[in-house]
């Protein structure tokens, strides 16, 4: 649940400015690096939510 609820939080803090810099003609190769910084970074961020899920701590 808490990945859905960071998705849905922070999103909007990427989308909205690629957005504005898209209408104020920016390159494509910077909004492309844009994207593909946050999509690598959701991955980054799921492959650690599962490995933490899979691997509880000891105590």
């Amino acid at each position: 649940m808490r990945a859905h609820v960071d998705f849905i939080e922070y999103t909007p803090f990427v989308l909205i400015p690629t957005a504005l810099r898209e209408y104020a003609g920016r390159s494509r190769t910077s909004l492309r690096g844009l994207g593909a910084a946050y999509a690598a970074g959701r991955i980054r961020y799921l492959r650690g939510f599962v490995l933490a899920v899979a691997r509880p701590a000891a105590g």
